[in-house]
């Protein structure tokens, strides 16, 4: 590279034709980035025990809330305060959770009723009145026949238990001759 001086004394010995007009032109300089200023902690100091948070303006030990042990410490008492709120959140220690944990106490099993307008325990439900039942003959003379073939099974249970074990032992001795006969031809 020339030096700036050697450039300038070319130029001013080469001829020019024409005489040049030099205009001046407001040129703006490019924009001027500062820094922002970091926000102030607004008085807060460090923590005096652990150095490294910031600690609470109002606290008495210029403590965070990691640090501080007073549990009155007015500094610290509205970030104790939500820090119990969501601990109660993650546990399920609010009043709207501990209503839902009575509600699903009181849930009946599916299937544990036969009528399907029993959810919970301890619910008050009017299924029918008597009075309505046996003013629709229909329905009185279906429960009657109902009842009585009910009575003729309970009295007649022993009966079928017999005939149902006998026809097990008859079963069982013929397909025991059935094997032995099975095995004898085998062995011929």
């Amino acid at each position: 590279m020339r030096p700036k001086r050697a450039r300038a004394e070319q130029e001013e010995d080469k001829p020019q034709a024409a005489e040049v007009v030099m205009e001046e032109v407001d040129v703006k300089s490019p924009p001027v980035v500062v820094e922002a200023a970091k926000p102030k902690a607004r008085g807060l100091s460090k923590c005096s025990k652990c150095k490294s948070r910031l600690a609470r303006k109002g606290c008495c030990q210029l403590a965070c809330l990691q640090c501080c042990s007073d549990q009155d410490c007015e500094g610290h008492a509205e970030s104790r305060e939500k820090q119990k709120y969501h601990d109660d959140l993650l546990n399920c220690n609010t009043e709207i959770a501990n209503m839902a944990k009575r509600q699903r106490y009181l849930a009946l099993m599916p299937h544990s009723y036969r009528e399907p307008g029993f959810v919970y325990s301890q619910q008050t439900i009017k299924i029918w009145d008597v009075r309505e039942f046996m003013a629709n003959p229909k329905w009185k003379e279906d429960a009657i026949r109902k009842s009585e073939k009910r009575r003729a099974r309970l009295t007649t249970a022993k009966t079928p238990l017999k005939i149902s074990r006998k026809r097990f032992r008859t079963f069982m001795d013929d397909w025991y001759t059935a094997s032995i006969k099975e095995s004898e031809k085998q062995a011929l």
